[in-house]
């Protein structure tokens, strides 16, 4: 239910920044639409860089949640034999590295490469809106159109924030779902009759 609203939303930005970055390039001069092209090099690199991030911390942080659920599934089973055989130091081990893994990674994901992408795309936004409003000046465009263009390129900034956190989002549906396939695989027990 939740993976259609999601990639609806990151088609809707992209589409909609096509649009809009069409209507800008209708208004402003070849040589300043030319000039804006590396610009959005340098965005869709970052934007690839996030995706080469994200993917691998999200995928480690839901291993180490399955591991650590699994240690926390034997610990209960098991509990006596455990203190028996005086492992309790190595399954708070264990149970704390799971635990660091956890947090490292879903603090990278969603604090540190979200805020670290948003900077870098939100400086190339900020640097395009520039050398658009200064083309736009050059070839004397109606302040009204001009209004519109920074509007617009502020309006883009902003989605931006909302589509890394739902890129993130995705990544962990794709990811619970790819844990769940794992349970497809498991044989179907014997039939309780005698």
């Amino acid at each position: 239910d939740s993976v259609g609203p999601v990639v609806v939303a990151l088609m809707s930005f992209f589409l909609g920044m096509c649009v809009t970055q069409m209507f800008i390039f209708r208004v402003l001069p070849w040589p300043i639409v030319l000039m804006s092209v590396p610009f959005f090099g340098v965005m869709l690199f970052f934007m690839y860089l996030y995706r080469g991030i994200a993917v691998p911390l999200v995928f480690h942080s839901k291993f180490c949640l399955s591991q650590l659920q699994d240690l926390q599934s034997v610990a209960l089973t098991s509990n006596v034999s455990i203190r028996a055989c005086g492992m309790n130091d190595e399954f708070m081990t264990r149970f704390n590295g799971y635990s660091a893994n956890i947090i490292r990674c879903n603090y990278l994901v969603y604090h540190i490469c979200k805020a670290w992408v948003q900077s870098r795309v939100f400086l190339v936004y900020g640097s395009l809106s520039c050398i658009h409003v200064l083309g736009c000046l050059w070839c004397d465009v109606p302040m009204g159109t001009l209004a519109a263009i920074i509007a617009l390129a502020f309006a883009q900034m902003s989605e931006f924030e909302q589509v890394a956190t739902a890129f993130t989002h995705l990544l962990n549906i794709l990811n619970a779902l790819q844990r769940l396939t794992k349970y497809f695989e498991i044989p179907q027990e014997l039939p309780a009759e005698l």
